[in-house]
């Protein structure tokens, strides 16, 4: 759909990042318009890496958690339709 200014308008998409990193994914993505709402890695290092990138991942980043479940996500925000990884 255009909106008023000629631009496509889109809903948001969310998205969850596995093995994480330092957030270069979330770095490509949010500019697009993209949210990430759930990332993990597999070393604490990784997280404290990705969090002085990203400051809230205090709010949904998991360490040592390989598997997505409603037990470790955030029940406060919108579930993931973009899964990401980097290796």
């Amino acid at each position: 759909m255009t909106g008023s200014r000629g631009r496509v308008e889109t809903k948001s998409i969310n998205a969850a990042e596995f093995f994480a990193g330092i957030g270069l994914v979330r770095t490509a993505l949010e500019p697009l318009g993209v949210n990430v709402v759930w990332a993990n890695d597999i070393k604490q290092a990784k997280f404290e890496a990705y969090h002085a990138n990203y400051p809230d991942a205090k709010d949904h980043f998991k360490v040592n958690v390989l598997a997505v479940r409603p037990s470790n996500r955030s029940s406060a925000a919108p579930w993931a339709r973009i899964v990401s990884s980097t290796f």
